[in-house]
């Protein structure tokens, strides 16, 4: 899954790990399936997924809500995970999208 809505109107990013008979594998995230709330209760899309050195990396898009400033932004969000458990070696929000990139601009 590159992202799970809640229906709360809340998107986050979705993993899930399924063994060779295409069942999901229990001892990975809950269930098999590991969520990931990488801005807080806004909008997280996930958009590419690579395995590398047996952890698992997703990245993607994450809405930043300011309250300073009272505006909401896009910014890259990294997620890495143990392969394995599915447990949360890093993640990070960084840097603004450039929807130029997106887009025919």
């Amino acid at each position: 899954f590159p992202s799970h809505d809640t229906g709360q109107g809340i998107v986050d990013f979705a993993v899930a790990k399924l063994d060779s008979m295409g069942v999901l594998v229990s001892t990975f995230g809950t269930a098999g399936i590991k969520l990931l709330d990488l801005s807080n209760g806004s909008y997280d899309e996930a958009r590419d997924i690579k395995i590398t050195n047996g952890n698992i990396v997703v990245v993607g898009v994450a809405s930043v809500y300011d309250a300073e400033t009272d505006d909401e932004s896009d910014q890259v969000a990294l997620a890495i995970l143990n392969g394995s458990t599915g447990a949360e070696i890093q993640k990070t929000l960084t840097g603004t999208v450039d929807d130029d990139v997106w887009s025919d601009g």
